[in-house]
């Protein structure tokens, strides 16, 4: 049973659909000119398909095709169409929800609006296709793109479900000037948006850091599943769009200027809280609680027994965003459950050896007994951390924590299949 709901009332906003009800029927891409029918044979696979043309769409129509729980898989696109015509209806699968826009064309952003249906939500973006050159409103002199409404595009998608999008043309698709992209010095050339779905991937491969951009760019354009009519929409354009993308994702790991001065300006505001910040060639903060310190110096003035004994705590706890805290806690054994307190911190962006000795040279000089009085350190099997400790504390014993022993036990019996995952858990 088909849902049937009354259409709003029209403006030019709300896009007026057309009123005259013709019969649906699909076509491929191939079927429609010669042209086409050798774009066809190109996509090889049937990878973009017209779902059906209609100079008339019903929201009614709207809900049985996204509805539709047996959906014919053979009208459904799953790349984005090239250059559309007027009355061309798609469904469109995409990897990114943003992808089937890459349609060739460019265009400028009309407004949206939904419709809540029993416990779904229909969005409805509006499009006007663009045109060469900027224009200016009489009260505002920022400059803005011209569009006109003689070719939209409508894209109709459910909320919970952004990845499968019909998306209708109307109009008049003659009207459209190809036009250069907006920072781009070379004005022949016609600018085609580049897929989400490939910056992404092209980003993924950056963070590794093995790969160069050209390196990347010679497997992108190398990709044989990318048909001829979309080489730059399905894969990158250039290596200069993968150097930019490089640029882009070197950015967002660089600490920026202001995050260095907030540090610094906390520091000074919170006297003896922060106690050193070092920029260069590792970021590094030193943390420390003037309270906890004071009471770490009158512990070790105290006779301890065996039973009870004085230690510290100490291992790379925390990762944070870009950066590792590595705190330093201790047994205060003046309450009862003897229970486990913090008395410094390390935020760090590499596990290094010298920065976790410049982090105990620090603790020595808080504590100039410490040494002496061979009070314990608990930590895990990393050799730089254990040396850092031994450089400075030399008289200290450095005891392996039982839980990091038990983990590694593990994963060694289970990397030389001794036991089954299931007996060690």
């Amino acid at each position: 049973m088909s849902l049937v709901l009354p259409l709003p009332l029209l403006t030019e906003h709300t896009r007026p659909l057309l009123t005259e009800h013709t019969s649906l029927t699909p076509y491929l891409y191939a079927f429609q000119t010669q042209d086409r029918n050798a774009l066809q044979k190109q996509v090889s696979g049937g990878g973009v398909v017209i779902y059906q043309t209609t100079n008339t769409l019903y929201q009614s129509d709207i809900l049985n095709i996204l509805c539709d729980q047996l959906q014919d898989e053979s009208r459904i696109s799953d790349i984005p169409p090239m250059k559309p015509r007027a009355n061309e209806l798609y469904l469109i699968r995409s990897e990114q929800e943003d992808d089937w826009k890459c349609d060739q064309y460019q265009w400028i952003n009309d407004g949206n609006s939904s419709v809540t249906m029993g416990n779904k939500i229909l969005k409805k973006k509006f499009y006007k296709i663009k045109l060469p050159g900027m224009k200016t409103n009489n009260a505002k002199t920022k400059k803005r793109p011209v569009g006109s409404l003689d070719f939209k595009r409508t894209a109709y998608y459910f909320e919970d479900n952004k990845t499968l999008v019909l998306v209708y043309y109307e109009g008049d698709e003659t009207v459209y000037v190809p036009t250069h992209h907006g920072n781009s010095k070379k004005t022949a050339s016609e600018f085609a948006r580049t897929a989400p779905s490939v910056l992404r991937r092209i980003e993924n491969a950056l963070q590794s850091g093995d790969k160069t951009a050209m390196d990347i760019y010679r497997e992108s354009v190398c990709d044989l599943a990318v048909p001829g009519t979309h080489q730059g929409i399905l894969n990158v354009r250039n290596v200069k769009q993968v150097e930019n993308i490089v640029r882009k994702v070197n950015e967002d790991k660089r600490i920026s200027k202001d995050d260095v001065y907030n540090l610094v300006l906390l520091a000074y505001h919170l006297e003896g809280f922060i106690h050193e910040v070092t920029v260069f060639p590792d970021l590094t903060s030193i943390i420390a609680l003037s309270d906890m310190i004071s009471i770490v110096n009158q512990l070790l003035d105290v006779n301890t027994t065996d039973y009870i004994p004085f230690v510290f705590f100490y291992d790379t706890t925390f990762k944070l965003g870009d950066f590792y805290v590595s705190p330093l806690v201790f047994r205060n054994i003046i309450f009862e459950n003897e229970p486990i307190m913090p008395v410094a911190f390390l935020i760090h962006a590499r596990k290094k050896e010298k920065v976790h000795s410049k982090f105990f040279d620090f603790v020595a000089s808080l504590f100039p007994k410490l040494n002496k009085k061979a009070i314990p350190f608990v930590t895990n099997r990393e050799p730089g951390l254990v040396n850092a400790i031994m450089k400075n504390f030399s008289n200290c014993d450095v005891v392996m924590c039982w839980n990091h022993l038990i983990n590694d036990f593990k994963f060694n019996l289970q990397k030389m299949i001794i036991l089954p995952c299931t007996f060690l858990t």
